[in-house]
């Protein structure tokens, strides 16, 4: 059975989030470090770069068709997963983002239980204890 106590909580890098997104996902998950990104730099290296020095487990972005390109590509450098957010619950985006390379795809009204889940869900790409 899950434990979320006892795994250690992971870095969430919010990419490109607006505001109310980055308090909704802050109130359903307040013990959980959430680092903010408001938008990328240009350059693919510089990108990566920025990644790497945030050191996030996992990458919350939204389905924007420039950033979520650019931010998969360099999550894929890092071996980072990224979880696409959005407003509306939409199956041909979500369908869309995993075809992209997502690793999941969560949507507006956020849930503690769900966001814990995909958080546990991708354990195994982010390796625990990290």
């Amino acid at each position: 059975m899950f434990a979320p106590a006892l795994l250690p909580l992971p870095r969430l890098l919010l990419v490109g989030l607006d505001s109310a997104l980055q308090q909704d996902l802050g109130r359903c998950l307040p013990e959980h470090p959430l680092l903010v990104l408001d938008s990328l730099p240009e350059t693919k290296n510089d990108r990566i770069e920025a990644l790497a020095k945030a050191a996030p487990d996992l990458i919350l972005c939204p389905m924007r068709d420039r950033s979520l390109g650019e931010v998969l590509e360099a999550a894929a450098a890092l071996e980072v997963p990224v979880v696409v957010v959005s407003r509306l619950p939409n199956a041909a985006e979500w369908l869309d983002a995993l075809e992209a390379g997502a690793a999941d795809y969560l949507a507006v009204p956020f849930e503690r239980r769900l966001l814990e889940w995909v958080l546990a869900a991708n354990r195994r790409a982010i390796g625990a204890g990290r």
